[in-house]
């Protein structure tokens, strides 16, 4: 997983936490809780202190508000199903790994404005790094 030097912090954290989820769903076909997958992905960023800061705002850490954010885009794209508290990768979420994890973030994002557009939704959902970066900014 490589990860260009320009990218933000943010986007650093949502490219590896996304790829984590879907490669630990990946192992999991029926899926996991997401209380199961949250217990999973937690060590992958046990050694990552700005990852594991908790958020002022939310008081959840910032790698799982991230992945709250981008969960939904990940549905909306039709790479991850969550059913009654269930979340599955789907076998488009699958293929789409292969990207990579910056290109899966990427496609993720993409694929999400183009569900925004085909419902006509016209509110832009500010991306993590608007709440991220402010807590930041009060927490140093």
């Amino acid at each position: 997983m490589i990860m260009k030097e320009d990218t933000s912090k943010t986007k650093q954290i949502a490219q590896k936490v996304i790829y984590a989820v879907f490669e630990i769903l990946k192992k999991e076909p029926e899926g996991l809780s997401k209380k199961d997958l949250l217990s999973k992905v937690a060590p992958i960023f046990s050694s990552d202190d700005y990852a594991n800061s908790f958020l002022e705002k939310s008081g959840a850490r910032r790698w799982e508000t991230i992945l709250n954010f981008y969960s939904i885009n990940c549905t909306k794209a039709g790479f991850l199903l969550k059913e009654s508290g269930v979340w599955i990768l789907t076998q488009e979420g699958e293929q789409a790994m292969k990207q990579g994890a910056a290109k899966l973030l990427q496609t993720i994002k993409q694929k999400y404005k183009e569900w925004q557009s085909s419902d006509n939704i016209e509110t832009e959902v500010e991306e993590p790094d608007a709440e991220v970066n402010s807590q930041t900014q009060l927490a140093f």
